[in-house]
């Protein structure tokens, strides 16, 4: 995490299973950061479905940002950033 990140942060951090955790907090967030590689290319095929990607939106605030370390073509431009 950058020192300007850090600064704005509370610094409240959840290690653990992110589908799990959303499903059970009531809490809202500025920032979600999902960052849940298994290698160097994958991602568990739990947390992409649009499930997943919609108890991250119910838990962040009006002007929240979700931060996710993905593979994908920042355009998706290709067939595989678009599935």
């Amino acid at each position: 995490i950058t020192p300007e990140f850090k600064q704005n942060a509370d610094d409240q951090f959840v290690v653990g299973d992110a589908r799990s955790y959303l499903k059970t907090t009531k809490s809202v967030y500025d920032v979600i950061v999902v960052d849940a590689y298994t290698d160097f290319k994958a991602i568990p095929a739990h947390l992409l479905t649009r499930e997943f990607m919609q108890s991250i939106l119910d838990r962040l605030s009006s002007n929240g940002y979700a931060v996710l370390n993905v593979v994908a073509n920042p355009t998706f431009q290709d067939a595989y950033s678009l599935r």
